[in-house]
């Protein structure tokens, strides 16, 4: 998964964010299962770059609670199971209800603009069961609401909630492709354009349990016997 940009920001990746994001994408889709160790100088390799852009996508990473950095020891991915997804999950309804209630008080018409537009591109996607152009459509539409609360504080909170909710969803998907269900988005959108933030926060709140309930059905078995 690909974060959308902070709107305005068109600049060149640098090396770092190059690599952390090519680590991430490898967390999340599994190619680098939990409990992987990083080997830093394979990595630099691989990518073709030098170990400090590296080592710094790793402290990103681990600021974002995918990866643990142990003395001695070295680099390892993160891992999963019930627990992490329950606290995981709590904490996004948590910090994204309060989002969309913030955004229902200030939804403009270029907000509202934006987010049908993902939601159309979303739907598209998932209707043509490309599974990871859909994903990024989805996280672009959720943050285009979450953006709109005015807040970047809370946006800057979500972030790293989402991106470790985001294993879980890849688990769910690789049982059930197309899973991705979008009619629970056009509750939340129609209550921000409504200026609800009360009926938002229930209808993005019911949304999350509801993918709680898909995730949580397909969280490996390897994920439940590290707890």
């Amino acid at each position: 998964m690909t974060m959308p940009p902070t709107p305005g920001t068109s600049r060149p990746k640098t090396l770092a964010e190059i690599a952390a994001e090519y680590l991430h994408n490898a967390i999340v889709s599994g190619e680098l299962a939990a409990g992987s160790h990083l080997r830093l100088t394979e990595i630099a390799e691989r990518l073709d770059m030098s170990m400090m852009p590296v080592r710094e996508a790793v402290r990103r990473l681990e600021s974002l609670g995918l990866v643990e950095v142990h003395a001695h020891r070295g680099a390892f991915v993160r891992q999963i199971g019930k627990s992490d997804f329950e606290d995981t999950m709590a904490t996004r309804t948590m910090l994204e209800s309060a989002a969309v209630k913030k955004a229902a008080d200030r939804f403009s018409k270029e907000h509202e603009t934006e987010a049908i537009a993902w939601l159309k591109r979303y739907t598209a996607l998932v209707e043509a069961d490309l599974v990871v152009e859909a994903r990024e459509a989805h996280t672009s539409l959720h943050f285009t609401l979450y953006r709109a609360s005015g807040s970047r504080w809370l946006v800057h909170a979500i972030e790293p909630v989402w991106r470790n909710s985001e294993r879980y969803r890849f688990a769910s998907e690789e049982h059930e492709p197309g899973v991705l269900l979008h009619g629970e988005h056009e509750p939340i959108i129609r209550a921000c354009i409504d200026h609800d933030p009360e009926q938002a926060g229930e209808a993005l709140t019911k949304h999350l349990g509801k993918a709680a309930e898909r995730m949580a059905a397909n969280i490996p078995e390897a994920a439940e016997a590290n707890q």
